[in-house]
């Protein structure tokens, strides 16, 4: 066999190994650094972080991250939207693991049926405000939840990447988060993503990229001797 084509198959079999090797499926970052009403949390943004990920076909998985809130700080609710073709109650969800205390959702019954802060959302994720206890059931720093949110008829971690309805201070937002428990008046505020939904490319694809690059070289090497 020619060298040339002994060194394109090796080439072949490790991206094959390394793709397999990997691949992990797509995902929407959100990163929590505007506020929208209220006081400016004291840590540096972003403050929260929400990142859906394509679990199968009908499935994604909801990550929730308290990235850098201050020991007296912590999140109460999240409100998220979905494709407006998708009918928020038709969403079920299933927590997974990581901070369960008590947490509750609630769906829309139709598109931007939750109203907050002027915006209009499809569905919220709730954690408990109390103090009882030193508030161990509380959403706090450093602290995660993940969620599995299903619907039959398919669903993609994109649907989630979707603004808000409404005509207040939360209209045209990707999701909104409140913080409680901030030193100062006011003493909570409404965050919102900073930006637009990171769409995150799958490391499986970036690994046959570099794979087609050292191929290249390879064969120009090969020219050249």
């Amino acid at each position: 066999m020619p060298t040339r084509i002994r060194a394109l198959c090796a080439v072949g079999a490790t991206a094959l190994l390394v793709f397999a090797a990997t691949t992990t499926q797509a995902a929407v970052v959100f990163n929590y650094g505007t506020v929208e009403t209220g006081g400016t949390p004291g840590g540096a943004a972003p403050w929260l972080r929400a990142t859906f990920t394509q679990f199968n076909g009908t499935t994604v998985d909801l990550l929730l991250e308290a990235v850098n809130l201050t020991s007296t700080e912590f999140v109460s609710d999240w409100w998220f939207n979905v494709n407006p073709t998708i009918l928020p109650s038709s969403l079920v969800f299933a927590f997974q693991s990581g901070t369960a205390g008590e947490w509750n959702s609630r769906t829309a019954a139709g598109q931007n049926g939750i109203t907050n802060a002027g915006g209009e959302f499809d569905f919220n994720l709730g954690w408990p405000t109390s103090g009882t206890g030193g508030g161990v059931l509380r959403f706090t720093d450093d602290e995660t939840a993940l969620i599995r949110i299903t619907l039959a008829a398919g669903l993609l971690e994109s649907d989630f990447n979707t603004t808000s309805g409404g005509s207040g201070d939360a209209a045209n937002v990707l999701a909104l988060a409140h913080i409680q428990g901030i030193t100062g008046t006011p003493d909570s505020s409404k965050v919102s993503p900073t930006v637009n939904g990171v769409s995150v490319p799958e490391p499986g694809s970036l690994a046959l990229v570099g794979i087609a690059a050292l191929a290249a070289a390879l064969l120009r090497r090969r020219r050249d001797e």
